[in-house]
């Protein structure tokens, strides 16, 4: 018996053997003894009375967290390999589990540490003919099916007029990895509503509703000459109610948030905890209130030991208490002074920026 230091591969470690080795005997362990990195069999030979390892059976394992480079479709994507591989060794795997969107048999190997894959079998999915894609052309949208099976890769055409009859041209569907994309840029407005005066491609539209900027989303492709959009102020900023509007005006797009207001306090919606003393209450306002409008409640409706007026002011939806008006009153009761708490409430906006493609 006894200890050992053992290095393999750069890792060192000291093991020891559990039983008595005889001259020129060996003992064996697993390599993991020396680090649980290595995989393989360790040998410890009895020589001279002096136990000397042998770690030429020791291998770097490829690790359950181990992540490699992997170039599929002229796409570099990281890997990360659930599966802990001895050195030397080869493991088989679908080719959806390296990179999603594959299909066929790659096959992961481990030498020296170093995990790599083979995906020369791995082959994009193609597209059923039963697969389906939105086709948005200005006021029409129309779901349509491919009909026939694409390889991944292959683009498929379409008449614009059949999905709008103010278009011509054609679309095209492209199956990528098993999913279908739909580009429009080939179809051509012909209505007199459309040439140099239409509003399209992927113009964006800066929003501005008190200090939040946004853009205002929409899911059509093009809008006609005096075509409108109505969205949610919501949508620009979580802090604002109404509709927002976009116009499209001889070419220009032109957005009007007249409409959009500060979120209200809503009676038994808009809530906010109170405190005076010991005792804690929720406070509302007893009708809706107005962004930066107030209302008022008794401070002894909260502690009716004390006197006093809790005056509360509505910001951007939130109840904001103001309670140093309120003070102990001993007329009230025996008064014992139990002390003051002034709520202080951290107010967050929430700032939501979505786009939309026109």
């Amino acid at each position: 018996g006894g200890a050992v230091a053992v290095t393999a591969h750069g890792l060192s470690g000291t093991v020891a053997s559990a039983e008595t080795v005889a001259s020129g005997s060996s003992a064996s362990m697993p390599c993991s003894s020396v680090s649980d990195k290595l995989g393989g069999t360790l040998q410890l030979l009895c020589s001279n009375q002096q136990l000397q390892p042998q770690a030429a059976g020791c291998g770097l394992l490829c690790l359950n967290a181990s992540t490699t480079s992997v170039v599929l479709g002229g796409t570099t994507h990281e890997v990360r390999w659930p599966v802990i591989l001895a050195d030397g060794s080869e493991h088989s795997t679908a080719c959806a589990d390296v990179v999603p969107g594959y299909s066929g048999s790659a096959q992961a190997s481990c030498s020296g540490g170093t995990l790599s894959f083979d995906t020369s079998n791995c082959k994009g999915m193609p597209c059923e003919a039963t697969a389906s894609a939105k086709v948005n052309l200005s006021d029409t949208s129309v779901s349509q099916a491919l009909g026939q099976e694409l390889q991944s890769g292959e683009v498929l055409k379409g008449l614009c007029s059949e999905v709008n009859s103010n278009f011509a041209g054609d679309y095209t569907m492209t199956c990528l990895l098993g999913q279908v994309s739909v580009d429009v840029a080939g179809c051509t407005c012909t209505s007199d509503r459309c040439s140099a005066s239409s509003c399209r491609g992927t113009t964006e539209v800066s929003v501005q509703v008190g200090s939040m900027v946004g853009t205002l989303p929409s899911s059509k492709e093009y809008l006609l000459n005096g075509e409108k959009l109505s969205g949610d102020c919501g949508d620009v900023s979580e802090a604002y109610v109404g509709t927002v509007a976009l116009l499209c005006s001889e070419g220009d797009l032109t957005v009007d948030t007249s409409d959009c207001k500060p979120v209200p306090c809503l009676a038994g919606q808009a809530k906010a905890d109170v405190s005076l003393g010991s005792i804690s209450v929720e406070l509302t306002p007893p009708s809706d209130v107005l962004h930066s409008g107030t209302f008022e409640t008794w401070c002894a409706d909260v502690n009716a030991l004390y006197g006093g007026i809790i005056k509360s002011s509505c910001f951007f939806g939130l109840v904001l208490p103001d309670t140093s008006g309120c003070q102990i009153d001993s007329s009230r009761g025996n008064g014992l002074d139990v002390g003051t708490t002034t709520l202080k409430k951290s107010v967050t906006m929430v700032r939501s920026t979505l786009t939309f493609t026109l």
